[in-house]
This record gives C-alpha cells, structure tokens and sequence, in this order.
C-alpha cells in the first residue's frame, strides 16, 4: 500500500506528488491507502474515532448484504487539517453487485442507501457506484464523484483524496481495535 503525501498549508491533500501530474500515474488522488495509515493520520481525536467507529459499522452492514467486492472513497473535511471537528466522512462506495443483492433486499435495506439515513446513524455521507453497468454509466459517475470531491467546496481548491478497498471483516475488526473499540 503507497503512503499518502503530507497536507498542504492549506489542509488539504494535494490532488497529485510532485511538479508535474504527468510523470507517473501513482502520486496521484485518489490516494490507495489501508486502516493502519487512516487511522494513523486521522484518529487524532474522540471525534474523528468516532467517525471512523461508525465507518467501520456502515461497512459492516454493507458487507452482511454481501457487499464485499469493490473499494471507496474518503473525502470531505474528514480528511483535511482544519481548526474544526470534521461532521461525517463523506464516502463513495464502488462496488460489485452480488447475486444476493435482489431489489427486494435492497428495497428492504434502504436505510444503507440513503444519505439522510446513513448521516445520522454512521456519520457517513453515503454515495454508491455498481460496477456492473455500463461502461458508460461507469464513467459518468466517476467523472461525476471525481469532479465533485477533487475541490474544496468552501475554496474550490484544488485537493485530493483516499480510496480504501473493502476487504473482509478481518481487516475492519483488526482496524477497530486500532482506533479502540466500540465508544
């Protein structure tokens, strides 16, 4: 796993390493990353522990509808240096429709779908791609979550962001006793 560059000034990651975005395409947001960095560089307080507790029990959902395969994206003031306790983190989750997920089931879970839901009860600002799409509706809504959460909404600056696979519950649980367990 790369290690993410430091913030700038500014607080912010910047959207690519370097003077020039067109060397390499590694050094560049979205940042891959793994629970040890995350937490080492963001559990800096209750707040920020407690957001990430409540990532944590949002992925654990995800994955007991069997959504497994995929990865997401952290952004938002969750991963800024700021004088303010970030609210939520904001995550888009790219994911693998498994044969499980029915709309029935979906239908019957909506509560995981809906950001006005998610907010409150993971401090999650949730956003989803499938996968299993179109090519072209693929890139639509990555252009889309890509332009949307590549600037500062406040500056419009220019910054970048981390992307964490959604591996198993393994890894979460090792993650969770990392940050220090339930509150």
């Amino acid at each position: 796993m790369s290690r993410f560059p430091a913030h700038s000034p500014a607080g912010l990651l910047p959207p690519f390493e370097g003077g020039d975005p067109t060397v390499a395409r590694s050094g560049r947001s979205p940042y891959s990353t793994d629970w040890a960095q995350l937490i080492a560089r963001f559990a800096t307080s209750d707040r920020r522990r407690e957001l990430l507790r409540g990532l944590l029990d949002f992925r654990t959902s995800l994955r007991a509808l069997g959504i497994t395969n995929g990865f997401q994206w952290l952004t938002g003031s969750f991963v800024e240096v700021m004088s303010r306790e970030p609210n939520d983190i904001d995550v888009v989750t790219f994911f693998v429709l498994p044969p499980t997920l029915t709309q029935q089931v979906a239908d019957a879970h909506r509560d995981l779908f809906d950001t006005r839901q998610t907010k409150p009860r993971f401090h999650c600002d949730a956003y989803f791609v499938t996968l299993a799409t179109t090519p072209e509706r693929l890139i639509d809504g990555t252009i889309y979550w890509y332009g949307l959460f590549s600037h500062q909404r406040s500056t419009m600056a220019w910054k970048g962001f981390l992307q964490l696979p959604l591996l198993g519950e393994r890894e979460d649980a090792a993650a969770r006793a990392l940050i220090g367990g339930v509150p």
